[in-house]
């Protein structure tokens, strides 16, 4: 028996995605096919625009990464924070509040663990219809302890990134429910505050999340090379793009970033990433995102 799930990009349907046993497969819209073209990046790299269904490995896998982690896998209804929307066929989603504000035992929860979270003023709140998280909050938690600086060195990363001319996130220390956080400005908002569509490396890349290191692979080319294989083309200079992603690479490189895997790098697919130069936000940490931009979809 197989069950089907409609998948949205800003809130247009774009295609089905169908599942039966255990096997993923992800059939576009005909009108998706007929405005931007086989082979076009509309969804992810990974699963470009075809007129037969898309099956295999890199189904699941790029629908997999969309999901939060941990805990919040559990609840019957699990929210994705960027661009795309998936809901069982013939079900509407349900009305939610415009945001939750969050008093201070609530935050103090919620900051457990990497969270995404509006700002509204001084107050924090959970997103909610039509109102997306505005920044990233991060804290160590004593179970994952690696050192005293390990915030203030994401922040530094940043800022230096800034100074030295790379397009990269705004982020700060502040102390949030008692304790240490860095405060990220989402990259993925438009100045109107709607959520672009992004995927990291691993979605584009169509990678198992075993791989987060890229280990020796022989007779593989590496996966930066993959990427500007597959990416390149669509960029709006594809000379411009190897500069900016080389840049990336090299910033990381010079400052030590042993962080800067797959998982936190970006490439950007939707309209809103468009401008002159093509490519920006480079992230130096987990909690930074390198974003290179696309032409289309």
């Amino acid at each position: 028996m197989s069950t089907k799930f409609e998948v949205f990009l800003h809130s247009r349907h774009v295609g089905v995605l169908s599942r039966s046993d255990a096997d993923l497969s992800f059939q576009y819209d005909a009108d998706v096919v007929s405005e931007y073209g086989v082979n076009s990046p509309c969804l992810s790299l990974s699963l470009p625009v075809s007129d037969i269904p898309i099956g295999g490995p890199q189904v699941s896998l790029y629908f997999d990464k969309l999901l939060p982690g941990d805990i919040a896998r559990s609840k019957p209804t699990i929210g994705i924070t960027g661009a795309v929307q998936v809901r069982p066929a013939g079900e509407f989603a349900e009305a939610l509040p415009e945001s939750l504000t969050l008093t201070d035992q609530d935050l103090a929860i919620a900051i457990e663990s990497t969270v995404m979270l509006r700002r509204n003023g001084d107050e924090w709140a959970l997103p909610g219809n039509n109102l997306p998280a505005t920044h990233l909050v991060k804290t160590v938690r004593p179970s994952d302890y690696t050192g005293p600086h390990l915030l203030p060195s994401e922040e530094w990363a940043l800022r230096v990134a800034r100074t030295a001319g790379l397009r990269a996130a705004e982020a700060y220390i502040e102390t949030l429910a008692g304790r240490e956080a860095l405060i990220v400005t989402r990259f993925d908002l438009s100045p109107g505050g709607e959520v672009l569509h992004s995927e990291d490396f691993f979605q584009a890349l169509a990678l198992d999340e075993v791989d987060v290191f890229e280990e020796s692979q022989a007779g593989l080319p590496s996966r930066l090379t993959r990427l500007v294989t597959i990416a390149a083309p669509h960029s709006i200079d594809e000379e411009e793009f190897k500069r900016d992603l080389l840049r990336a690479v090299t910033f990381n490189l010079l400052i030590g970033n042993g962080d800067a895997h797959s998982k936190n790098y970006s490439i950007g697919t939707a309209p809103g990433f468009i401008d002159s130069r093509g490519l920006v936000f480079l992230g130096g940490f987990e909690a930074g995102i390198h974003c290179l931009k696309l032409d289309r979809c």
